[in-house]
């Protein structure tokens, strides 16, 4: 622990002066990821930084981090496979522009995702609700059920697959044994 006679690096004093302001900048940038771990990032980052080189001008630098940082949560999230909770977030049952059919859609939609987790295998089922349903992140998944990071999103993986393979069969049902004629004989399309 320092003393009181240690000086606080520049950074250390801008975040803790400008936490609450970097925590609400990086939600405004994206408010699908976990802000307190982005922030922290943007902290360790930018303090590492400053070791090596000095910073002009603290306070800019950490949002610029912490803008950085979200962005590549959000470039690494696109990579995934289809996240239906995430799209389904963005579905605003309550705006007075939607219809009485996007409500239902939306609902159908929830609905079916809830089926679709609920065929999960038990191990599987537990991660993936904790993920997407609960908002833990990968570690602390990991400590709450005593599973290695990597066993964690194996788990997503299948789950992530699951879903969407089940949500792609109960909305095109009849797509897949679509057949079409070609000369005499009949094909499948898919």
């Amino acid at each position: 622990m320092p003393s009181r006679d240690t000086p606080v690096s520049p950074i250390t004093r801008a975040f803790v002066a400008g936490k609450a302001a970097l925590m609400r900048y990086v939600g405004r940038l994206n408010n699908t990821v976990d802000i307190e771990d982005v922030v922290q990032e943007a902290y360790l980052r930018a303090f590492k930084k400053e070791h090596s080189e000095p910073i002009e001008n603290p306070n800019a630098y950490l949002f610029e981090v912490a803008r950085n940082v979200t962005l590549n949560i959000a470039r690494s999230a696109s990579r995934r496979p289809t996240d239906y909770l995430d799209d389904i977030d963005e579905i605003d049952t309550t705006a007075s522009a939607n219809t009485v059919y996007d409500k239902l859609v939306a609902e159908e939609l929830i609905g079916l995702h809830c089926a679709a987790i609920a065929t999960l295998p038990k191990r599987c089922r537990e991660v993936y609700a904790l993920k997407k349903i609960y908002g833990y992140t990968r570690s602390e998944i990991s400590a709450k059920l005593g599973i290695s990071i990597s066993t964690v999103d194996g788990h997503l993986t299948r789950g992530y697959a699951h879903c969407d393979d089940y949500l792609r069969r109960k909305i095109t049902p009849n797509l897949s044994s679509a057949r079409v004629p070609t000369g005499s004989k009949n094909r499948r399309i898919l």
